[in-house]
């Protein structure tokens, strides 16, 4: 079971460092591509990112990965118990608002799973693994409403 945005922020916030002590600025990145808490192995002092599967996959805009992470962690929670707090709402933004901080793409920042769900479809190594687990990637699971609101509050707040 998965904790909520709030209970997680911590770890996520370490995460978030670690790739960007991981993955330099640059246009362009080979990707994780799946990169959610459930890939991350936590210390005290140190994280490793595990399960790189897709990570021949095409290279992608640098932070694809992050924005994976992010959403992941509110997606997969809600999924699980249909709830987004208030709380959650404001660390999800709080994030969100360091994200763009980072220069990440605007097409990531303010589309994320519009662009998500464009690669996940587009990419010979995605298209593979969803034919066996369409479930294995939460963009394409994640429901429209829940994704709409969303996007209505990345819109709104940024």
């Amino acid at each position: 079971s998965w904790n909520s945005l709030t209970e997680n922020s911590q770890h996520l916030k370490r995460a978030i460092n670690h790739y960007r002590t991981i993955f330099k600025k640059k246009k362009y990145h080979k990707i994780h591509g799946d990169l959610t808490l459930d890939n991350i192995f936590f210390t005290k002092s140190k994280i490793v990112f595990f399960d790189w599967e897709f990570h021949g996959s095409r290279k992608q805009l640098w932070g694809y990965d992050l924005i994976y992470l992010v959403l992941s962690s509110i997606c997969i929670p809600y999924q699980e118990s249909k709830r987004f707090s208030k709380t959650d709402e404001f660390h999800f933004l709080k994030f969100w608002k360091n994200l763009q901080k980072m220069h990440i793409n605007k097409k990531l920042i303010f589309e994320p799973f519009k662009y998500l769900e464009k690669i996940l479809k587009s990419d010979k190594v995605f298209i593979d693994s969803i034919k066996i687990s369409k479930s294995k990637f939460f963009p394409l699971i994640t429901p429209f409403t829940f994704k709409k609101r969303i996007t209505n509050l990345i819109s709104k707040n940024l």
